[in-house]
């Protein structure tokens, strides 16, 4: 925005009630609203990864990048990164901390609140300012120099507390998420056996004198185990039979990419004599990042096949269950085998018939099934509390896009 646009009347599409007939915002430079000056120099010798008692955290231009003895700043300040890929990200810091150069600091003046000013920087979506392509940049006098909203101090603080509180909650949230994960890693340890033993230290009461699992390769608990089909971009279409790439599959969940999905023809399938992949295949990635990372396959309603960097297993029901071999196929020792299955020096990638040979524990069906049963519970709770987050996320988003005006996009 420029000066000569500040005759404007400026107002949010949402406003608290107690502030709905207080006139317009007033449009001013931001450099006369609070002060700028970039962090210091630290070499990257002193900076520690871990929090040691007696070091102060250290904040770069993308957030935390360790903790070091020095400190430049004590109290709470919104950092804008300057330098880089994330010029204008925007982070609140507080207590005793060191800045780095790649971090303007920045220091609210007395007429402004110091957490509205954080919303509103980050709302103002400062990256659009950054200059230089190679290594794009922020200086503090562009910062200084743009023109943006505020009201008066009263409503500054009104909107900081409304999300603020919104952060809170969904701070909240975010740790029920993690204490979910953490529950969950926890219990597969329990659930499943140590390296080189054969029965797991935690089993439900009707399997405790079941006697020791059986190990098996994964390839022998397959009656499909095959690469998915090379599918160059001339071979492609704009409908038809669904490509499953590496990029689809998640630890453990399939990634519904809907707006990058690539096809093939009906045509196509039947000359390249592909290979179809079926809800409920399991689907691994032989690539990073992390190489065997996989999948069960949903009912996208859309035939579907996969890349050739993609291995299709369609297990013998008669031996394992699917689920109970995914949850396996995301525990530490899984991806440890793969790993050391795994070769390339700078890109590495486990080969389809190194990833047979990976081994995998098995009960019998009934209680395979049972720990499917279980960990498909704990699944659904963690899907449930992240679309949980994801939507306070984004009813964020949208108070912020109401609260302020319109005219803060620079």
């Amino acid at each position: 925005m420029t000066m000569p646009e500040q005759k404007k009347a400026v107002v949010p599409r949402l406003r608290f009630p107690e502030f709905r007939n207080a006139g317009p915002w007033e449009v001013k430079r931001l450099g006369d609203m609070c002060d700028m000056q970039a962090g210091s120099f630290i070499k990257a010798s002193e900076i520690r990864l871990v929090p040691e008692a007696g070091l102060n955290p250290c904040y770069g231009g993308n957030g935390l990048r360790g903790y070091t003895k020095s400190f430049t700043h004590i109290g709470r300040f919104p950092l804008i990164g300057r330098q880089g890929a994330y010029s204008g990200n925007v982070q609140l810091a507080q207590g005793r901390f060191h800045a780095t150069e790649h971090a303007v600091v920045v220091t609210p003046k007395q007429s402004t609140n110091i957490d509205f000013l954080f919303f509103l920087l980050i709302r103002g979506e400062l990256s659009r300012l950054a200059t230089g392509q190679a290594q794009p940049g922020l200086s503090v006098a562009s910062l200084n120099s743009v023109s943006i909203p505020f009201p008066a101090l009263p409503e500054q603080q009104k909107i900081a507390d409304c999300l603020s509180s919104l952060d809170e909650l969904i701070e909240l949230q975010a740790k029920k998420l993690e204490a979910l994960k953490a529950h969950k890693k926890g219990l597969m340890q329990q659930l499943f056996p140590r390296e080189g033993e054969t029965t797991p230290r935690l089993r439900f009461p009707e399997f405790r004198d079941a006697g020791p699992w059986e190990v098996k390769r994964l390839g022998e608990v397959a009656c499909e185990f095959s690469d998915g089909d090379w599918i160059e971009s001339k071979d492609q279409s704009p409908d038809g039979i669904r490509l499953i790439q590496t990029g689809n599959i998640g630890l453990g969940k399939f990634i519904d990419n809907t707006e990058k999905a690539r096809f093939i023809s009906e045509e196509t399938f039947e000359r390249l004599s592909c290979s179809e992949v079926f809800p409920g295949d399991l689907l691994i990635s032989r690539l990073p990042d992390p190489a065997g990372r996989c999948c069960l396959i949903p009912n996208i309603g859309k035939r579907m096949i996969t890349a050739v960097d993609c291995t299709i297993v369609r297990f013998d029901l008669k031996q394992a269950h699917p689920y109970f071999c995914l949850s396996y196929c995301q525990t530490d020792q899984y991806f440890k085998e793969v790993a050391a299955r795994s070769a390339g020096s700078t890109r590495t990638r486990i080969s389809r018939q190194n990833l047979a040979d990976v081994r995998v524990p098995l009960p019998t069906l009934p209680e395979q099934q049972k720990i499917a049963d279980c960990l498909s519970s704990l699944d659904e709770l963690i899907e449930l509390q992240a679309k949980k987050l994801e939507a306070l996320k984004a009813h964020k988003k949208g108070l912020m896009q109401q609260l302020f005006p319109q005219e803060i996009d620079l």
